[in-house]
C-alpha cells in the first residue's frame, strides 16, 4: 500500500499529473526506503506498465461513475420539473372545476325548476 500511496501523493503534487513520472518517483522512493527493493529493482518496467494500466482502468471507472451521477442528477431534475408542471396543471384544473361549480350554482338559482 505504501507504493500506491506514494504514486497518489506524487500525482497530487504534480500540476501536469504525469502518471509515468509519479510511478517512477514512487518506485525510486520505495527502493530508497527498502520497500520491495529487490522486486522493484528487477521488475521496474513491469510494475510501471501494470500500475499505468491499473490507474487508467480505475480512472475510467471513476469517470463512468461521475457520468452516472450526473445523469441521475439530470433525470432527478427532469422528474422534479415534470412533477411541478403536473401540480400546476392540477391546480389549474381545480380552479376550472371551482369556476364551473360556481356557474352551475348561479344557473340553479336563476332557473330553480331545472
Amino acid at each position: 500500500m505504501k507504493f500506491v500511496g506514494y504514486v497518489r501523493g506524487e500525482l497530487e503534487m504534480q500540476p501536469e499529473k504525469d502518471l509515468k513520472k509519479a510511478i517512477d518517483k514512487a518506485i525510486d522512493r520505495c527502493i530508497e526506503e527498502g520497500v520491495l527493493r529487490e522486486f522493484l529493482t528487477k521488475r521496474r518496467e513491469e510494475v510501471t506498465k501494470v500500475t499505468q494500466l491499473d490507474y487508467t482502468f480505475d480512472r475510467r471507472i471513476e469517470l463512468e461513475r461521475e457520468d452516472a451521477r450526473e445523469e441521475e442528477r439530470v433525470n432527478t431534475e427532469r422528474e422534479r420539473k415534470a412533477r411541478e408542471k403536473e401540480r400546476q396543471r392540477a391546480e389549474l384544473a381545480e380552479m376550472e372545476v371551482q369556476k364551473l361549480r360556481a356557474e352551475l350554482e348561479h344557473y340553479k338559482r336563476r332557473f330553480p325548476e331545472a
